[in-house]
């Protein structure tokens, strides 16, 4: 799912849109997909860019941009 997403982005230089957004969104960054892995993906490398793209290509909706600014504010070092 997400690894696909993520792969079609990047390699033909889509910009986000709010499926992928979504997506990667969701993901807590625990890892657990690492582990079980079969092809042993680095997943967390793959986030960290799709995390800066979608930065610079997806405009996020007023809300969230002003929830992640208090959040910013509020927890500078999570």
């Amino acid at each position: 799912g997400r690894i696909y997403l993520i792969k079609d982005m990047l390699e033909n230089g889509r910009p986000a849109d709010k499926q992928i957004v979504t997506h990667i969104d969701r993901c807590l960054s625990c890892l657990a997909c690492m582990t079980t892995c079969p092809s042993g993906v680095n997943y967390m490398h793959l986030v960290d860019h799709a995390r800066a793209h979608i930065q610079e290509t997806y405009k996020r909706p007023l809300l969230d941009r002003l929830t992640r600014a208090m959040l910013a504010f509020v927890l500078p070092y999570p």
